[in-house]
């Protein structure tokens, strides 16, 4: 693996409102497994579309992943307080062969979207902003990124990992819209 690329998205990360958990321990994860490899963490672009497609442009030279963390969410669709969530709309129009699956559910995140694809020779993938799911998301991809794994399998499997850090006894607090499981599963 060349290059980690971690965007933080959010004008709230970028304000310096809220503090950007997510980027050290992505960071770490990927040196434990590529220690080699070439980690950055981007500047979050302002919250809207075009920026964060050009953020991804801009990082989509050599091989590697590109890690959008953040900005994945149900945001003003469930909330009208909130800003409009908009990452998983920008990645699936630039990437190729990109897939989402969405986790609804009910841990404050009554939707996220969860996409993978590619851009360039960069694996692409949001991943939601709660530390515990971008860390658990993340670690799903870079235990996989070794293997020849289509999109959606991938974007399944970081669904699972994200739904896995909320056991409920006797409810079922996420629900994953698949109706069969992927090939090699």
């Amino acid at each position: 693996m060349e290059e980690v690329v971690i965007i933080p998205t959010g004008d709230e990360i970028r304000q310096g409102l809220v503090l950007d958990t997510n980027s050290p321990q992505i960071m770490a994860l990927a040196l434990g497994v590529w220690p080699a490899c070439r980690i950055v963490r981007a500047v979050p672009p302002p919250d809207g579309k075009a920026e964060i497609q050009e953020e991804v442009r801009g990082w989509g030279q050599g091989r590697g992943i590109i890690f959008l963390t953040g900005g994945s969410g149900g945001g003003k669709v469930c909330d009208s307080s909130l800003a409009v969530d908009c990452t998983h709309e920008a990645v699936l129009d630039i990437v190729q062969g990109g897939e989402a699956v969405e986790l609804i559910g009910s841990n404050g995140h009554l939707l996220a979207k969860i996409v993978v694809g590619r851009f360039k020779d960069k694996l692409v993938v949001t991943l939601p902003g709660p530390t515990v799911e971008a860390v658990s998301g993340a670690k799903a991809v870079l235990e996989s990124a070794a293997e020849d794994i289509d999109c959606k399998t991938l974007a399944i499997q970081v669904a699972r990992a994200i739904v896995a850090q909320y056991p409920v006894k006797g409810e079922n607090r996420f629900r994953l819209p698949l109706t069969k499981e992927p090939a090699g599963q």
